[in-house]
């Protein structure tokens, strides 16, 4: 992947996980914990995408997320 073609996807992300929070706030106001939490959930999930892409890390799954966000920035501090 090109350098401003990561940059553009990690802003994608960063935007993306910045409409879930948003909405996860308007959802939790109304009184929709269950769906405020799940949109919570993907801002998260958006926002370590986008982390792992700043660093050359490319994933393709939920689960590839969290495994390779622990593998490659988590176990870094230890």
């Amino acid at each position: 992947m090109t350098e401003p073609s990561r940059l553009e996807e990690v802003q994608a992300e960063l935007l993306r996980a910045e409409k879930s929070l948003a909405a996860a706030h308007s959802l939790l106001k109304d009184d929709f914990l269950e769906d405020a939490l799940s949109r919570a959930c993907y801002s998260i999930l958006h926002a370590a995408r986008a982390v792992l892409l700043a660093e050359g890390v490319s994933v393709s799954s939920h689960r590839a997320v969290r495994r390779l966000f622990g593998y490659h920035l988590v176990n870094l501090a230890n």
